[in-house]
């Protein structure tokens, strides 16, 4: 899970453990390289925000499906950045959740992708 935000990392990584989820975080996209290049059999999905200061959520996008191309990436982004973000319909996501969402929102999306088939992620 990799948001910039102190608390909506903390919230929404103690929402998904209460859902059976093994969750590790990042504050942003290099980061994230870091902990995936630690922990890359344990990690079956990330779920990133788009606006993070250092790497932001599309080059780390980017990055992971030159890097990891079957791990299924769902984004967040909030209203007011959906609007300056240019290009996310080039990432491919199969999840691209507007915050603020509840909880369930974003555990039926990781449910959706972590069940999907290959042949269905194409």
């Amino acid at each position: 899970m990799v948001d910039d935000e102190v608390a909506v990392r903390g919230l929404t990584r103690r929402a998904l453990e209460k859902s059976g989820y093994r969750v590790l975080v990042a504050s942003e996209g290099t980061e994230a390289l870091v902990v995936l290049a630690q922990h890359r059999t344990d990690v079956k999905a990330v779920v990133t925000d788009m606006m993070m200061p250092g790497m932001d959520g599309p080059a780390l996008v980017r990055i992971l499906r030159q890097t990891a191309p079957h791990l299924p990436i769902i984004g967040m982004t909030g209203v007011a950045e959906r609007a300056v973000l240019k290009g996310l319909d080039g990432l491919d996501l199969p999840e691209l959740l507007p915050k603020p969402f509840a909880i369930h929102v974003l555990v039926a999306a990781l449910g959706r992708v972590l069940n999907a088939t290959p042949e269905s992620q194409l």
